[in-house]
């Protein structure tokens, strides 16, 4: 044990250190920890894929029944607007917008947790490819619906 009112000398600190003891302190909850919390942010993501490509579905079959609607109202001469797809359309693009900043979101939690983990992140990580690809298809659907 080191006296407070003694400074110790480099020699006596380097003598201390040992790399085999530090290896040894090494705890390996913390790399554990970190690749869980890597997997639960692709869950997350995941989950959030999933969930868009449903409400993207539910705008599709919203569009197609309020159309189905509305050309009822226009043979019957009730009709309010010209176009059913308004709530369709409103609905995809506030899902596109909400997705957009989930993945960005996402991109810079996993930037930040290879920074913690102190490896080179992907340059793009596979999730964030699938979630791009939810986010065209989201604008296709939009797309489709504004000139149908």
């Amino acid at each position: 044990m080191l006296n407070p009112n003694i400074t110790p000398s480099n020699s006596e600190i380097m003598d201390t250190i040992q790399p085999e003891k530090i290896e040894e302190k090494f705890d390996p909850r913390i790399d554990l920890a970190l690749q869980r919390t890597e997997l639960a942010l692709d869950r997350t993501q995941l989950a959030w894929i999933r969930t868009m490509i449903g409400i993207y579905g539910a705008s599709i079959a919203l569009d197609k029944g309020l159309q189905l609607l509305h050309e009822a109202r226009l043979e019957s001469g009730k009709a309010w607007v010209r176009s059913s797809h308004t709530l369709a359309m409103l609905l995809c693009g506030i899902t596109s917008t909400i997705f957009v900043f989930v993945t960005l979101r996402y991109w810079s939690d996993t930037r930040r947790l290879a920074g913690l983990k102190g490896t080179p992140s992907a340059l793009i990580p596979p999730v964030f490819v699938t979630s791009l690809l939810t986010f065209l298809l989201g604008i296709l659907l939009f797309v489709l619906m504004l000139t149908t």
